[in-house]
């Protein structure tokens, strides 16, 4: 295995055709507008030490 994910960059998942999420703990960003366009995305569960100030519908164009 590789070494753990620790941040997610800006436009990681940008117009990708995801349904659903799962953020591991060992994340503790996540970029501008990650989940941008991901108009088929109904569930991104998140780490609660995970630090999102950019994870906000606004910034990503989808509601979470």
């Amino acid at each position: 295995m590789g070494l753990p994910v620790q941040n997610i960059c800006n436009s990681a998942f940008r117009n990708k055709n995801i349904t659903g999420v799962v953020i591991p703990d060992s994340v503790t960003s996540i970029g501008n507008s990650a989940f941008a366009y991901c108009s088929s995305l109904t569930s991104v569960v998140i780490p609660d030490r995970a630090t999102l100030p950019n994870l906000h519908p606004q910034n990503n164009y989808c509601t979470l």
